[in-house]
This record gives structure tokens, C-alpha cells and sequence, in this order.
């Protein structure tokens, strides 16, 4: 398709791009690790919260520090907290004592995977030193390598320091970080986004950094040549397959197998992508801060929708067509609210329901499921209840999961099916939870015997009738399958990782993504024989990188002293 790029090459990353990152590697690039953030904080150092400016009103000698985040990996959505260290004055003598102040994120729920970080520190040169996601204790650690390449700023007393959007991707599991050249101001962001921050970019707005942006500084450009993750997959008439992806990515399969990437030109994440069947338009993609985009039937390239009079949010969800109107989940928050246009283009989008995903202390997070169907489409909610909208009648029914137990994953299959996965209370599965499948769009619902004690995936159904499930919790993952409504179940592959989500295609066979959530690494494999065999298709795994790391360390090895 014209104005995409050449498809993936597994392991092969563009040499230019690749082999300048495969350079930095080993001095800027450290592994997220599960470890607290209080042990990595020197016994020495002093350690001060950065006020955020609406809160606390900044001192004289005092800067506005502003700098946003996009991370190109499921291993973190975001990170809570910047430490940066003051470095020493100008012939100034080093001292033990280390300065850090911790900028906080700011309009928590941005979205997915970007965060803003806004706070008020002392006039001074710094240099960024660590990245933290307090709920999940995982930090990233910026070595000498690392701080080099991104450079130092400087904060002017009085000034708002703009450091622009820094890019954090893997490099198989070890992670890098680099300044982008598509998001150098964050003052259009605050402005939609964290509007009680605008007030500060009447200051003067300087930069911050002390030089400009390194030519060894390639993260971006790396990071756009492996985006991590497919979400939303869907089949086209064509028998092409569509994902969406981070940076502003869409992925593109062809029936042989091969991913090609489709850019927007920015970085925010593309969450859902939907076929159309319009004159000017093969495909819609929507994200993370409005995005809305469509797959220009004339270029092959996206261009951006004008999205009308839609608030300010993150789009989850995209349905429609000419007749029914277009509809949009729009998150914003801890609500999700569904709108509908006449028009696609500079529509006027009127609510016709919300939901609340706030999380709750009784049941946990609540999660927000939506999907196409035949008549129209549907979205179910960790509640238990399930509403499905009818194009023809303009009407809604509304549908209970089984015994009304919460929603613990809901997965539909082509033909309308739907099967679920549920639990009593709280939680993400277990001995409790339960397995169901209905073929009726949720007026029926058969249980299906799990073939495992733990039960972590909903069952899916495959054009043939047979039913998938994947578990082993406790033992070796596996796959197993029934061809006889759950009854007896048979081993059909034990190599299966948990991680990976099973995709039941209308005719081009499964496909099971990993979104590199463990260790950073993102996968797609695609079988054609119900599961029993796999093949890779792509992934963002870097051969050169991995092999240049070890011969690195096996150089060490030899020059370490016995």
C-alpha cells in the first residue's frame, strides 16, 4: 500500500538508526527493576519534593520545570516520578552531599502512555537521574550513559523550563532514553490537557537544555521503527489484519504474514482501529489525546480527522457508519462516555451514555470492554453488565453476566460469540472464577469446564467450534482444546507464554500477541492449524543489539583479574 513503509524484517532493525543506538547501548541503556525506590536513594543525599506552581506559589529564585514522557513499552504505562540532581555551581567544589528534587506527575489518567511532570526547583544546572512508578515499585535508573546523552538543563529563576517530551523504549529487556524532535513544547498539551498549568507559559519560556539535541541521540528514531504492542486487532475485507500501536503507529498485516507500519507523524498512542467502507477511507484509528485518524484510500497514509466538537480526552473506541452515525468511547478521567456524530469529519458529537472506570475499594479497578457486532456494537464494564446498540432500531439492550458476577475479561469471537471470563469478587481470576460462553449475544450463557484449577483467560471460539484455553499458572503454560462444548479437552501445544492473547481471526487463523508487559519484549505469532503450531511474525527484538551485548561481556570477562 502506497505511503507505508517496507515490511518488518524480524531481529532487523534499519542499520543507520540500529547501529547508532547499538553504540549507546552499553553506556545509557539500564533495565527497569522491581526494586524500591528509598533503597536507591544514597544515604547521603538530600531529597526534596519539587511543589507543583498551583499549589505552592514559586519563589523568586525559583524556576517552573516542565517535561512530559511517552513510553514505547507495556512494562510501565507511566512513571509517577523525575528525580533530577543539582549539579555543583561552577567552580564550586564537589561536595558529598547530593541535591535531588522529584518532580510529580500532574493530570494523573493523562492517558495511557504519556505523563506530565510539572514542579517548581531552585535556579541551578541538572541532570535527570531516575524515572520511578511508585504502584508498581519499578524504577529506571539513568547511568552515566545515559545522563550524557540526554544532556543537562539549566532552570532560570523566574522562567518556565520547557524540556519539551522525552521517548523511554527497550532495547530488548534493557531501556533507553532520548529528547524528541516530533515534541519539543509541552505548552499545547497543558494547555488541552492541564489547563490550571497553563497560567506558567505567560513566563518567559526558555528550554532548558544546555545544548542541543546530541546526534547520537536516536532514541526516537529507533523507538518509531519498532513500536511495541497490537491492540484492537481487527480483519479487513481484504483479508489484511490491523492493530493499533504505540507512537502513533498502526500496524498493517498482509495474508503471507508480513507487518508493515503505518505513521501519523506523532506520538501518541493509537488505541483502537476500525475498517470503513467509505470513499476516502479504508480504515479510522483512534487514541490517546483525540487522535483520529483515517487510511486515505488514494496515499495509504493517515490523515488526521478534524475531530469536531469533541472534549478533550482519550479515544478508546470507534464505531458506525454512514447511515447509523459514528460513534466514540471517549475516556477522560475516571469516566468513559459514548458520543455519536452524523458526520465523521468536524462532527457534532452529542453524549448518549457513561460509564465510570474509577477504581473502587470493594472490587478493584474497573475495566471497560467494547467491540463490533453484527447489527451494531457493544461494551460491557466489570459491573457484569453487558449493552449492546442496534444500528436498525436505535435502541439498546442490556444484558447481566451470569449469577451478576463481575467482569473479569470479556472477549468476542467472529460470529457474535462472546465468551467471559468471571469472578464473585475482586480480582483477576482464580479457583473462582468461571469460565462462560454465549452465542447469542449474552441472552444464554453455557458455562465451560476448564480444563485448569486456575483460571486466568476467557475461552475463544474458533470458526470450527472449537474452544481454546490457555492456563498452567502453577505448572508449564499450555494450550488446550475442546471440540465438544468443553467436555473433554486436549493438550494441543505446550509452548505457550500466559502473557500472550489469543486472537480468533474470521479467516486468516490465530494470532497470540505478547505486548512485551514481562520484559519488554513484543511479539506477534500466527498459527494456521487451530493453535498447534506457531510461527513468529514480528517482533521488536533486536539480534545485532543482543549480540554486541554479549560479546561486550565476554570481552569483561576476559580482562577481569582472576
Amino acid at each position: 500500500m502506497a505511503g507505508s513503509e517496507p515490511p518488518f524484517r524480524t531481529g532487523r532493525p534499519s542499520m543507520g538508526i540500529g547501529e547508532q543506538v547499538r553504540r549507546i547501548l552499553v553506556r545509557a541503556a539500564r533495565a527497569v527493576a522491581a526494586v524500591a525506590p528509598s533503597i536507591l536513594l544514597a544515604a547521603c543525599a538530600t531529597v526534596t519534593q519539587a511543589p507543583d506552581p498551583t499549589k505552592t506559589a514559586p519563589a523568586a529564585e525559583d524556576g517552573i520545570v516542565v517535561v512530559s514522557v511517552t513510553g514505547n513499552t507495556a512494562q510501565v504505562n507511566q512513571f509517577d516520578q523525575i528525580s533530577v540532581r543539582r549539579l555543583p555551581a561552577p567552580g564550586a567544589p564537589e561536595t558529598s552531599v547530593r541535591e535531588s528534587h522529584v518532580l510529580q506527575q500532574v493530570s494523573v489518567g493523562l492517558a495511557r502512555d504519556t505523563a506530565l511532570f510539572v514542579g517548581i526547583v531552585p535556579q541551578g544546572e541538572y541532570e535527570l537521574e531516575r524515572f520511578v512508578d511508585v504502584d508498581t515499585r519499578k524504577v529506571l535508573n539513568l547511568g552515566d550513559g545515559g545522563r550524557q546523552l540526554l544532556g543537562n538543563f539549566g532552570v532560570k529563576p523566574g522562567a518556565l523550563v520547557d524540556l519539551g517530551r522525552l521517548i523511554v523504549t527497550p532495547v530488548n529487556t534493557r531501556v533507553i532514553v532520548g529528547r524528541s524532535s516530533l515534541v519539543t513544547s509541552n505548552a499545547e498539551l497543558v494547555k488541552r490537557f492541564a489547563p490550571e498549568h497553563a497560567k506558567f507559559y505567560s513566563r518567559e519560556v526558555v528550554s532548558g537544555w544546555t545544548r542541543g539535541r546530541g546526534a547520537e541521540d536516536r532514541v526516537e528514531e529507533y523507538a518509531l521503527t519498532r513500536p511495541a504492542g497490537a491492540d484492537a486487532v481487527t480483519e479487513l475485507a481484504s483479508g489484511e489484519v490491523a492493530a493499533a500501536s504505540r507512537l502513533g503507529t498502526v500496524l498493517l498485516r498482509d495474508k503471507q504474514g508480513r507487518w508493515r507500519r503505518l505513521h501519523s507523524g506523532r506520538l501518541e498512542s493509537v488505541l483502537w482501529v476500525k475498517p470503513v467502507d467509505l470513499p476516502n477511507a479504508a480504515l479510522v484509528a483512534v487514541g490517546e489525546f483525540n487522535t483520529f485518524l483515517r487510511l486515505d484510500r488514494a496515499s495509504g497514509r493517515l490523515v488526521p480527522i478534524e475531530p469536531g466538537n469533541l472534549p478533550s480526552g482519550n479515544l478508546l473506541f470507534f464505531d458506525g457508519n454512514a447511515q447509523a452515525g459514528w460513534f466514540i468511547a471517549q475516556q477522560n478521567g475516571t469516566d468513559v462516555t459514548l458520543y455519536r456524530s452524523a458526520a465523521l469529519e468536524n462532527g457534532d458529537w452529542r453524549p448518549v451514555g457513561k460509564e465510570s472506570v474509577a477504581v473502587s475499594i470493594w472490587s478493584g479497578a474497573n475495566s471497560f470492554w467494547a467491540w463490533s457486532t453484527a447489527q451494531g456494537f457493544a461494551y460491557a464494564v466489570s459491573g457484569g453488565y453487558i449493552r449492546y446498540y442496534d444500528y436498525g432500531s436505535g435502541q439498546w439492550t442490556e444484558r447481566r453476566a451470569p449469577k451478576e458476577n463481575r467482569l473479569i475479561s470479556v472477549v468476542p469471537h467472529p460470529g457474535g460469540a462472546l465468551g467471559i471470563l468471571t469472578s464473585p469478587g475482586g480480582g483477576f481470576g482464580g479457583i473462582f472464577a468461571t469460565l462462560y460462553l454465549s452465542r447469542d449475544g449474552g441472552a444464554s450463557w453455557e458455562e465451560i469446564n476448564s480444563p485448569f484449577n486456575v483460571k486466568m483467560y476467557a475461552p475463544r471460539l474458533t470458526p470450527q467450534g472449537t474452544l481454546l484455553v490457555a492456563g498452567g499458572a502453577f505448572s508449564k503454560p499450555e494450550l488446550q482444546a475442546s471440540k465438544d462444548g468443553g467436555k473433554t479437552w486436549t493438550q494441543i501445544t505446550d509452548k505457550f507464554n500466559l502473557a500472550e492473547q489469543i486472537v480468533v481471526l474470521p479467516s486468516q487463523g490465530l494470532l497470540a500477541i505478547d505486548n512485551g508487559t514481562q520484559f519488554g519484549l513484543a511479539g506477534i505469532r500466527h498459527s494456521a492449524d487451530g493453535g498447534a503450531t506457531w510461527r513468529l511474525e514480528y517482533s521488536n527484538f533486536d539480534r545485532a543489539a543482543y549480540d554486541a551485548e554479549r560479546k561486550r561481556k565476554e570481552a569483561q570477562e576476559i580482562r577481569a583479574p582472576n
